[in-house]
């Protein structure tokens, strides 16, 4: 007889049989990566697998108290470890003695280390999923790249693309062999997006933002990618014909510091609010009017998935896996990259006609919600980790990353 747990594990998600999986991370940080990694582990255990976790960088950041909660073990190198031969011995001791039936790593940047780790520790199974396309760099850099890449793949069971723009960008990057890719999209908790915790003013109110004026958020890392001077060119331009529209940026990083001199030279310092690292995002978007986003890259960007599921109108750079989840015209608009007047014009757009922006709020909430549910990209994960155990081949209509991506829960 089937007991109710067993039921209700049937029904939300496949058994596991205590399949035991390593995460890999550099940290447990706020972060794309790191938030799917926690999140997957609380289905994933729900539905009977046995999780560990390996920090790479340092055993810290918010994630860490919500894993052992739940009973997630967390590991993590010595601190000084480096890339080198000491990477490798305390990254393969560590295999050793967890004994996952697959190593499932986030970070790309050191895989040859890590796939000699995970051979001497004895697992046989190895999933890399790579979140981001990236800058070609010089010709040197792209022959060390793919051939150091494409040796360690050899031991990969499989690479996991977050977007289909990754899975293109990781077969041309490193040159892999197209039967070793799939596309899984990411996925967020949307039931923290779809439910508003009170009116607009009412958010605005407890964040202290005005009520009145049109609020444009932005949630990103201060650093190279997401190209915040593109944002604070635009703002510029746009200050003078509307001078109640604000800007929210939250996220912390390298470039912080200078974006925010940046904004005073620029005298948007009214006109800016720098908020930091928060955890009370779904908040702040509810407060917004739009959500803008500057990437010069980028593979599938959950901040974006976000703002479309607490029905925000989106203006974002046409680059990576963007164009997966904005529809231009329908849920927002997609614009070259490093173009702050093009940027400014669709801002201006939206600004001016609030009834369409909310149309296109609406559009990106049901598009976020019937495409990025974190329990169909859980679900994903489990069938393939099924699929890796019993030596199961990518069948020939799954090689079109587009079978997997849009594959039902």
């Amino acid at each position: 007889m089937i007991s109710n747990k067993q039921a209700q594990k049937h029904e939300n998600g496949p058994e596991a049989r205590a399949v035991r999986i390593l995460f890999v991370v550099g940290t447990l940080e706020l972060g794309g990566a790191e938030d799917l990694v926690s999140n997957w582990c609380v289905l994933l255990k729900e539905w009977g697998f046995d999780c560990h976790v390996l920090c790479l960088l340092g055993r810290r950041g918010p994630h860490v108290e919500r894993l052992e909660a739940i009973g997630v073990p967390i590991s993590a190198l010595p601190e000084g470890t480096g890339h080198g031969l000491r990477f490798i011995r305390e990254y393969a001791t560590i295999v050793r003695g967890i004994r996952p039936n697959i190593v499932h790593s986030q970070c790309a940047w050191s895989l040859p280390q890590q796939t000699l780790a995970v051979m001497l520790g004895g697992t046989r199974h190895m999933v890399l999923t790579v979140h981001n396309t990236y800058p070609r760099g010089s010709p040197l850099q792209r022959i060390r790249r793919v051939l150091g890449f494409r040796l360690a793949s050899r031991r990969l069971s499989r690479i996991v693309g977050v977007s289909r723009a990754v899975s293109d960008h990781a077969r041309n990057w490193w040159a892999v062999p197209t039967d070793r890719i799939v596309t899984i999209p990411n996925g967020i908790w949307l039931d923290r997006f779809l439910a508003a915790p009170g009116s607009r003013d009412d958010a605005r109110a407890l964040l202290g933002f005005p009520l009145s004026g049109t609020l444009v958020a932005s949630v990103a890392s201060f650093c190279t990618q997401k190209d915040h001077r593109t944002l604070l060119s635009a703002a510029a331009i746009l200050a003078p014909r509307f001078p109640q529209l604000r800007w929210v940026m939250v996220g912390d990083g390298p470039l912080r510091e200078q974006t925010e001199q940046d904004a005073a030279q620029l005298h948007l310092a009214d006109h800016i609010a720098f908020l930091g690292k928060r955890t009370d995002v779904p908040r702040i978007l509810h407060a917004c009017d739009m959500f803008a986003s500057s990437s010069r890259w980028e593979g599938l960007p959950l901040a974006v998935v976000e703002a479309q599921a607490a029905a925000l109108p989106v203006v974002a750079t046409q680059v990576g896996g963007i164009p997966d989840i904005v529809e231009h015209g329908k849920t927002g608009f997609l614009i070259p990259p490093e173009k702050p007047e093009a940027l400014a014009e669709v801002i201006a757009t939206l600004a001016a006609n609030p009834d369409r922006a909310a149309r296109m709020g609406a559009a990106g909430r049901e598009k976020a919600a019937a495409q990025f549910d974190i329990r169909k990209c859980a679900r994903q994960y489990a069938e393939l980790y099924r699929d890796v155990l019993n030596g199961k081949r990518l069948a020939e209509n799954a090689r079109d990353t587009e079978s997997i991506a849009n594959a039902g829960p």
